[in-house]
């Protein structure tokens, strides 16, 4: 059966095999779940998560088999995914791609730094 937290539970369960963190504004994956010997599925799709995946993701989630980051700011496929060799799914959908530039809606200049797309306001 499936077990599904929340942000708060994390510090307490290590024995969870699933860990659902999608649309939560995370801006970096829990140290918490990436320590996790047991974790097989990890969804954190429609987050702020990058603009890289931490270097550890690789050497300490070697059981998980489901990795959801669609939707997030990452820059690149990165090395530590690469690790990842038991992956049987891997969601990376929606990205930001090499360049990827915001500018200001009114203006039109590149804002620097910023990697969501900034609203007028009104």
């Amino acid at each position: 059966t499936a077990t599904w937290v929340s942000p708060l539970g994390l510090p307490r369960l290590c024995a969870v095999t699933r860990i659902n963190l999608s649309h939560t504004r995370l801006g970096g994956i829990p140290a918490e779940s990436r320590r996790n010997g047991n974790l097989v599925e990890l969804s954190l799709d429609d987050n702020r998560i990058g603009p890289a995946v931490p270097e550890d993701l690789g050497r300490l989630c070697f059981s998980l088999r489901v990795l959801g980051l669609a939707n997030n700011m990452l820059r690149e496929e990165s090395a530590p995914i690469k690790r990842l060799t038991n992956l049987t799914q891997l969601r990376l959908a929606g990205n930001r791609q090499p360049g990827y530039e915001v500018h200001d809606p009114r203006s039109g200049l590149k804002l620097d730094g910023v990697d969501i797309p900034v609203r007028p306001a009104g």
